[in-house]
């Protein structure tokens, strides 16, 4: 009989993203966004990790100035996050409206920077 192993995917992913951040603020190593190599244009998501990478020096300025949109949508964001981690305890948010309502303000956001 197998037995079931722990699921460890949510974890790693934070640890990669960790690893990612330490290798973005120390220039060892960065991805660039594949949508803008591809059409020259910026995504809605274009600046996030130099969000993050200000944030850690403590650059809010520098932060907000990276991507604006994110900034102001990542309380909503956080919420999203923790209704789908523990859907019991945050059953009075309401993640459909929550989600619909991001893509269309990122999507809105993509078109409007590159106007």
């Amino acid at each position: 009989m197998l037995k079931k192993l722990p699921d460890m995917s949510k974890g790693w992913w934070l640890i990669a993203a960790l690893l990612y951040l330490l290798s973005a603020r120390y220039q060892l190593f960065s991805l660039h966004c594949p949508f803008r190599m591809l059409t020259g244009y910026l995504c809605p998501g274009c600046g996030i990790t130099t969000l993050f990478v200000r944030l850690s020096y403590g650059d809010f300025a520098g932060a907000y100035a990276a991507n604006p949109v994110v900034v102001w949508l990542s309380p909503l964001i956080i919420l999203l996050v923790l209704h789908q981690h523990n859907p019991k305890n945050w059953s009075f948010v309401p993640a459909k409206i929550l989600t619909w309502f991001c893509v269309l303000v990122l999507c809105l956001w993509g078109i409007a920077r590159n106007l």
